[in-house]
């Protein structure tokens, strides 16, 4: 009994290296996605000027009980907004980006909306929004860390088992 549980120490440390280094490529994707955005953005309005829809069907297949309509409602069609936004930099340079619109919000053709982007790398537009911006940096911050908490607690478990 107890080599076994020694045996699942020993698996600590390298699993830990693992959520570790999911971690740093998480904490590298939030810190070069909108973080960058967020703090060293610049604002200005843009206008929506297509809205693309697409659509996607689950293919999952029906689980055993489960009613037809249920399986339906959960496998019924997914409907995903892709948003092409157009806006002036603050030079007066003409730009446009497309963008998915996260967490079904839905915006049409001629909205205006607000947008942030690097000065020197306009290409890397977003919506300055709650839903655009700040929410998936949020979840990109709790993943990232989280990721990185768990990694250290293993790799420390780890190393308390090879000291005598």
């Amino acid at each position: 009994m107890n080599s076994t549980k020694d045996d699942r120490r020993g698996c600590a440390l390298p699993a830990g290296f693992i959520f570790l280094a999911a971690g740093l490529f998480f904490l590298g994707a939030t810190l070069l996605g909108e973080a960058r955005l967020a703090v060293f953005g610049e604002k200005t309005e843009g206008v929506v000027t297509k809205v693309t829809s697409r659509v996607s069907y689950s293919s999952s297949p029906r689980k055993k009980g489960e009613s037809h309509a249920s399986y339906q409602d959960r496998s019924g069609p997914s409907v995903t907004y892709v948003l092409s936004v157009a806006f002036t930099t603050a030079h007066g340079s003409p730009e446009a980006f497309d963008t998915v619109s996260t967490w079904g919000h839905e915006m049409k053709e001629g909205d205006t909306v607000e947008v942030v982007y690097l000065p020197k790398h306009p290409a890397t537009a977003e919506i300055y929004s709650a839903r655009q911006l700040w929410l998936p940096l949020a979840v990109g911050s709790v993943v990232t860390l989280t990721t990185l908490g768990i990694g250290g607690m293993l790799i420390r478990k780890g190393i308390r088992r090879k000291r005598p």
